[in-house]
């Protein structure tokens, strides 16, 4: 409950985080399919606060022009698992993550991100992670920070995608018996831990400004790319 409620509040503050910061600890106490059940239960029931929160800066037009690419990429990525090492891809797209955000850090400010191409890349690329690594924050991160959006409109806006996103595959999860009835009850256990740390970032995020919050959201951008090459280059050893 510890775990889960900090890993609530990093949520609550940025939007996204909760898999990066909960997996780990929690890899010590369940098996990873029940992990699976406790990320995508808890992120479901918690991403609901952060929209509410900033529902006024909420881009729904953006949330929907991410949904085509990011369904295409959930297929693809199906496909890229089959035919690809996971762990290589998880090197290459970690790699990348963490060269950007560096460069963002350093002050380095990409442009092209009002393109739709750009938009639709994105999707694609978080939905194609999703399946394959299941990396697919970083991408929407990465078009967010390029967009310059707002505190609050970033995290409404990636916590409504993640909403959908979670929703579209639930019954994939569900029809493919990767969630059990113990792993939703653990996990449905855990759920009012999660909301009171989400509340708690909510409330913290309130008291960050915006270089604040973009440089709390870019060094969690680079923990995860970090983490997934760790990992991977830790599953070849």
């Amino acid at each position: 409950m510890i775990v889960v409620a900090f890993s609530g509040a990093i949520f609550g503050t940025t939007g996204f985080g909760f898999a990066l910061v909960s997996v780990p600890p929690l890899l010590l106490l369940y098996e990873p399919s029940t992990i699976v059940a406790l990320t995508f239960g808890i992120s479901l029931a918690t991403s609901w606060l952060v929209v509410v929160s900033g529902r006024r800066e909420l881009q729904g037009r953006l949330v929907l022009a991410l949904l085509p690419g990011a369904l295409v990429g959930m297929v693809a990525g199906a496909r890229i698992l089959a035919l690809v090492d996971p762990v290589v891809v998880k090197i290459a797209a970690g790699a990348i993550v963490c060269i950007y955000s560096v460069s963002l850090l350093a002050g380095f400010q990409p442009s092209g991100g009002p393109c739709w191409w750009i938009v639709t890349l994105a999707g694609l690329a978080s939905g194609s992670l999703a399946t394959s690594t299941g990396l697919s924050g970083p991408p929407i991160v990465m078009l967010f920070a390029a967009r310059g959006l707002t505190k609050d409109a970033f995290r409404a806006t990636i916590s409504a995608y993640f909403v959908l996103i979670s929703v579209a595959g639930l019954p994939i999860l569900i029809g493919s018996g990767a969630l059990s009835r113990v792993d939703m009850r653990i996990a449905a256990s855990l759920v009012p831990a999660a909301i009171v740390g989400t509340v708690v970032g909510n409330r913290i995020s309130r008291h960050l400004t915006a270089h604040g919050f973009r440089r709390l959201t870019l060094a969690l951008l680079l923990a995860t790319g970090v983490m997934g090459v760790a990992t991977a280059v830790l599953a070849l050893v």
